[in-house]
């Protein structure tokens, strides 16, 4: 089940929304959630005037990006972002 939650409530949201505007600086955040089983945030894109989808991330890859592992989770990230714009097409 799915909790709408704030943006600020999502680990690492400045960076996921700098990554996200880097790929695409078009697309939209409408909201956010999470899900407790798996822990899961999800962020609700949209290209302006277009279709919406949803971006599932999970909260070891959010809470890894400033970390360590911070190379490969960033490209993680963009698989996530460049797979969700996908199925806006």
């Amino acid at each position: 089940m799915t909790t709408e939650i704030e943006f600020n409530d999502v680990p690492n949201f400045a960076r996921v929304r700098q990554q996200i505007h880097a790929i695409n600086p078009d697309l939209e955040f409408i909201k956010a959630g999470h899900d407790v089983m798996p822990d899961t945030y999800i962020l609700r894109l949209q290209l302006t005037g277009k279709r919406r989808t949803d971006l599932r991330l999970s909260e070891e890859l959010l809470g890894d990006l400033g970390g360590q592992d911070a190379a490969r989770r960033n490209s993680e990230l963009e698989l996530e972002v460049h797979n969700a714009l996908d199925r806006l097409k």
